[in-house]
């Protein structure tokens, strides 16, 4: 692609300085029109041969361009694999830090894929969890205080200009704070050294795999965000059956977080509360926004086991989980929504896809 590339750019030069070029060989456009005027033969012929020789040009530069824009093509249906391959982040080794995750999401939710040999890590956002909750941020008092900070910018006195004008600032004067909504966790038992491992995020399919072996038996894992479906999947494989055994848990930083394992499914809900000011992050009193995550199990052979505040599945040939959350977000007046019923609707929207 660089040569065919870098022709072209030459050729679309030198077209653009074609009539430069041709124009200064026969003096200049102006001249060649008062002498035409004045009815001087030789100037009008060489005009003439100008424009024919001008067209010449123009239609060689343009079978030129024609066929370098095929032999690009060509190149570039050649160097398709390729150019895949390098639109791929991989490593061989599992995320130790979140900065080492390799990010997915649908705009709306969001997961840092760690994965993990022994445990598989996904943190996990939900676009509208912040602290907080609906407020006015006006200050009446404000007004008082201008004509004191242009009078102190007048003289100079900038420091003390910048702290009067703290005082017109909005009531808290810093912004809530975006928070995380939790953590999955997948624990695979820990009974036998892994070989050949890799970890990839594919960024023409947006799609984060991992793969390794245990002995002699391949085990991947697949994760991708749908924003038709707003689910983040999962799926497990494995190329010899009843190999794939797990726990399934959630958990959150926020206080009041419960979770409830029933069927297949393990549901986590919250509530975020009050918080003190720090820095750059501003107050609340009282209850701030609910939220709700669900886990839908789904496993092919061997069997799948509720227990309490967790999920079980052992000797499976493949599992698929879909994970949904939700906030009680409304809109920026309104937090009052139910997570637990947008979770079931997100759930069922999902229902008999693969």
């Amino acid at each position: 692609m660089q040569v065919p590339s870098v022709c072209i750019s030459i050729l679309v030069v030198f077209y653009n300085n074609l009539n430069f070029i041709i124009f200064k060989y026969i003096t200049t456009i102006k001249h060649i029109s008062a002498i035409e005027e004045c009815g001087h033969e030789w100037w009008i012929k060489k005009k003439r041969d100008y424009k024919m020789n001008k067209h010449i040009i123009i239609s060689g530069i343009i079978l030129i361009l024609a066929g370098l824009v095929s032999a690009a093509e060509k190149e570039t249906t050649a160097l398709a694999p390729e150019a895949s391959s390098a639109l791929t982040l991989w490593y061989r080794q599992p995320a130790i830090e979140w900065t080492e995750a390799l990010p997915l999401g649908n705009g709306r939710l969001g997961a840092m894929v760690y994965g993990g040999i022994e445990q598989e890590h996904l943190q996990l956002n939900e676009e509208t969890l912040w602290s907080g909750g609906p407020q006015s941020y006006d200050n009446p008092d404000a007004y008082q205080h201008l004509a004191t900070v242009r009078e102190l910018l007048e003289q100079g006195e900038y420091l003390n200009a910048e702290a009067t004008a703290q005082k017109m600032l909005g009531r808290p004067k810093y912004q809530m704070a975006y928070q995380t909504l939790g953590d999955l966790f997948l624990n695979f038992p820990q009974d036998a050294k892994s070989s050949d491992y890799h970890r990839e995020l594919n960024l023409q399919n947006a799609m984060s795999m991992v793969s390794y072996l245990i002995g002699n038996v391949r085990f991947t894992r697949k994760v991708f965000a749908s924003y038709p479906d707003q689910a983040i999947v999962l799926r497990l494989e494995c190329d010899k059956p009843g190999q794939i055994t797990f726990d399934l848990l959630m958990t959150s930083p926020h206080a009041t977080t419960s979770l409830l394992a029933t069927g297949n499914m393990l549901t986590m809900t919250g509530q975020l509360g009050a918080r003190e000011e720090t820095r750059l992050i501003g107050p609340w009193e009282g209850e701030g926004l609910s939220f709700a995550a669900r886990v839908k199990v789904e496993a092919e052979g061997g069997k799948v086991l509720a227990q309490g505040d967790k999920i079980s599945v052992t000797d499976a040939d493949a599992v698929t989980l879909v994970y949904v959350a939700a906030t009680s977000y409304v809109n920026y007046q309104d937090i009052s929504g139910d997570p637990l019923k947008k979770v079931d609707d997100y759930l069922s929207g999902v229902q008999g896809k693969s």
